[in-house]
């Protein structure tokens, strides 16, 4: 797991240094820090997304990288503010 996890913030440290010039999607960040159990990392990037109109939060009801955090009020919240039913 730890070898998992050091990949996981040895990507992010590389997706923020990208999205300086590119566009990363924002909900790829919280797709990281998820499954890792990072639930309020996950959730302030679910934030930024969701402020940034992210299209990609249509999936956050079938995304499997959001399994560990489904249970979450925040998150269960935030499906529904995105017009999804959890």
């Amino acid at each position: 797991m730890f070898g998992q996890r050091e990949a996981a913030h040895d990507w992010l440290a590389r997706s923020h240094e990208v999205a300086r010039t590119e566009k990363v999607p924002t909900t790829m960040f919280a797709q990281i820090h998820a499954p890792l159990g990072e639930v309020d990392e996950a959730m302030e990037w679910l934030e930024r997304a969701y402020a940034e109109r992210d299209p990609w939060l249509v999936w956050l009801k079938v995304n499997p990288c959001f399994d560990r955090i489904r249970t979450d009020p925040r998150f269960i919240a935030m499906v529904r503010r995105v017009g999804l039913e959890p």
